[in-house]
């Protein structure tokens, strides 16, 4: 399959755009880093730096070439998965079970491991 320029310039865009939005709260955070005065306060933003790193990858509707190709074929929301390449192989993402459904169900897994165990509400250090 030949990738679409049109897709592809779309893809890089939204990329570029989602790529400032996060980098943008990454210098925040990492600002705050630079004036706590505890170790402690510092993990927590650290815990904050973990999750928001993970809740910005690039893996949505707007990141994808498909979708974003479906978009420009304004193709009816009902029939937009109908006919997706990705969907052929990994099942339509919207659909329980789908690969991509797998992919969002451990990443949410592995920031609620994060926010429980990273750094824990109380945790002093000598």
């Amino acid at each position: 399959m030949r990738v679409d320029d049109r897709v592809r310039r779309e893809l890089i865009k939204n990329l570029k755009a989602e790529f400032t939005v996060f980098s943008n709260e990454f210098k925040r955070i990492i600002n705050s880093m630079s004036r706590v005065s505890t170790v402690e306060k510092l993990m927590r933003l650290k815990k904050k730096l973990l999750i928001t790193w993970l809740e910005f990858m690039p893996i949505d509707r707007h990141t994808c070439y498909f979708c974003i190709k479906d978009d420009m074929e304004e193709k009816h929301w009902l029939d937009v998965c109908k006919g997706c390449e990705y969907g052929k192989i990994h099942g339509c993402c919207v659909s329980k079970g789908s690969d991509y459904d797998k992919i969002m169900k451990e990443l949410g897994r592995l920031i609620a491991k994060i926010e429980k165990l990273y750094v824990k509400r109380g945790e002093r250090y000598d």
